[in-house]
């Protein structure tokens, strides 16, 4: 029988299992009332000898440039149609995971089993190419379930 991704990260990488308090700015204690892993320390683990996040500067610098290039793109809610209606939505790539830039840390590992049976689930990511570097923007349950699925590309529009 098949282990449910829930279970394949509690036993495969249950250092990267975020407490369930969160604090904000430090001081701020609030429960996000649902089990979340660290992105940051699960590409640790997977990918060891690579830096995978952009740091806090260079995000503030990112989401700048995403404002100047796509204005209203950050606060869209789908950005898959925000790309086709300005026909911005280039031709689908096949990247190795490898090659990502992230920074979002948190992955809300709950619904993953029923979110892998969705006809979304199957859209190509959306990566936005940033002085040299591929970041990915949109899909990080998709690209971590291809991990974790031990798959090392991934399709994705880059932007």
């Amino acid at each position: 029988m098949r282990r449910t991704y829930k279970e394949i990260i509690r036993q495969d990488y249950f250092s990267a299992i975020m407490p369930e308090i969160k604090l904000i700015d430090g001081k701020y204690p609030y429960s996000r009332g649902y089990e979340c892993l660290s992105l940051s320390e699960f590409l640790k683990i997977c990918f060891p000898d690579k830096i995978s996040f952009i740091d806090e500067g260079r995000l503030i610098h990112y989401n700048k440039y995403l404002d100047a290039t796509f204005p209203g793109f950050r606060s869209h809610v789908d950005k898959y149609a925000y790309l086709k209606q300005r026909q911005l939505l280039p031709e689908i790539s096949r990247i190795d995971i490898g090659q990502l830039k992230f920074y979002q840390d948190e992955i809300n590992v709950d619904g993953l089993d029923k979110l892998v049976n969705e006809d979304y689930f199957l859209q190509s990511v959306l990566v936005v190419k940033f002085e040299n570097e591929l970041i990915l923007q949109d899909g990080y349950h998709r690209t971590f379930i291809a991990i974790v699925d031990k798959i090392s590309l991934v399709e994705c529009y880059i932007v």
